[in-house]
């Protein structure tokens, strides 16, 4: 399994990967506080920074303007779940002293999952798409895991 991620055409530090998967979990924080911003605009209200999650949690309704917000809060949050399950996957095989090929290819792949995806989610394409790009995010994740685990247990067993 980890010759697919080794001969990937794309590679990225996985350090650094992890930061633009942080960088990209934000990219919906800035769409929705735009999109929150309309919305207000359009009830004749101001958007206050300090109150964003209690006007969001407001604003989320069955009008598109509220769906979309509802969408934006939605990719964040799922973004900060993929980072975390990544980010242990990652570390496992940094551990498990997992080739830095792999682990490279990986993190390229899984970023460029979690880019389309996040582009899917806030946009008009909205639907099975995502749930596809999900699934093949979590397979990423889940092989690095077994590929860890496989590792480690070469040489600890």
């Amino acid at each position: 399994m980890h010759f697919i991620f080794k001969k990937l055409p794309l590679h990225i530090n996985p350090i650094y990967g992890l930061g633009g998967l942080w960088i990209l979990a934000y990219i919906p924080v800035f769409v929705r506080i735009k999109i929150l911003t309309e919305k207000l605009k359009k009830e004749g209200k101001d958007f206050v920074v300090a109150n964003s999650r209690g006007i969001t949690a407001l604003m989320i309704d069955d009008t598109p303007l509220g769906m979309k917000i509802a969408n934006a809060m939605g990719c964040h949050e799922n973004n900060y779940e993929a980072l975390v399950s990544f980010s242990v996957a990652l570390f496992s095989c940094i551990v498990s002293n997992v080739d830095y090929d792999v682990q490279s290819g990986a993190t390229a792949l899984f970023l460029l999952i979690r880019m389309i995806y996040t582009f899917v989610y806030l946009s008009k394409f909205n639907g099975p798409l995502r749930t596809y790009l999900f699934n093949a995010g979590a397979l990423v994740t889940a092989a690095l895991l077994v590929i860890a685990g496989h590792k480690y247990g070469q040489h600890n067993f």
